[in-house]
């Protein structure tokens, strides 16, 4: 079954090394190999964060992926 999994995360360059971490690790836990892994799309744009709800650059990442078994 193909599915999707969708990560953000600001644009800062310790954020993108967070995130680099977030998907390394879920690819490992779910055991998810390079011929899972159908199609990646990354978008940036604006969402509110933190406290005062400002808009802040942010990236979003999508990996549609093949469920393993």
């Amino acid at each position: 079954m193909l599915t999707v999994k969708h990560f953000i995360c600001g644009t800062t360059r310790s954020a993108l090394i967070y995130l680099d971490g977030e998907v390394n690790g879920w690819i490992k836990e779910n055991k998810i190999t390079v011929a899972d892994i159908k199609e990646i799309r990354e978008c940036f744009g604006q969402a509110p964060t933190g406290m005062s709800g400002a808009n802040e650059n942010v990236l979003f990442l999508s990996v549609w992926y093949q469920v393993p078994g």
